[in-house]
């Protein structure tokens, strides 16, 4: 009786499983290489002590979204060298990804150099459900509020 239990609990096992790695892969779940460049423009406004917040829109190309736009929420701190915020990439259709980020700052005025990397938490339209991960990369400059940002990673899709 004991066997027979054991057997048939292995089954709805195999069953189970089965149907959720068939519903994946029904679903065309793929890893695809995610890179983008903006240029941008920021506004900057006093923070917490030590910190500034950022208000940083681009324009640039991303694959999967083609021409687009990346908009960002941002607290830069120069006390500790460190960044954190939210993305928001928007394609020309309406089409938006979602994530956050978090980094270090280098300073050479006027020049300010930033990377660290950012995880991607869904979307709407097309990218309704992908997640993903990356790093990124950029560039700013303190007397104009101009930069370029990189981002190199993966979606899955």
């Amino acid at each position: 009786m004991n066997k027979k239990i054991s057997i048939m609990l292995a089954m709805i096992l195999i069953l189970v499983l089965a149907a959720s790695t068939s519903r994946m892969a029904s679903a065309g779940d793929a890893m695809v290489p995610f890179k983008a460049t903006y240029a941008t423009t920021i506004i900057s406004s006093p923070g917490d002590p030590g910190c500034n917040n950022l208000i940083i829109h681009g324009t640039g190309d991303a694959t999967h979204l083609g021409e687009s736009t990346m908009d960002s929420l941002s607290i830069a701190c120069p006390a500790t060298m460190t960044q954190t915020g939210s993305l928001e990439f928007t394609a020309a259709n309406g089409d938006q990804l979602f994530g956050s980020f978090s980094g270090q700052l280098a300073f050479s005025f006027p020049m300010v150099t930033f990377w660290g990397s950012y995880g991607m938490t869904g979307g709407t339209g097309r990218f309704e459900g992908n997640t993903g991960a990356g790093t990124y990369t950029g560039t700013s400059n303190l007397l104009t509020n101009t930069g370029i940002i990189t981002f190199n990673g993966e979606l899955l899709k």
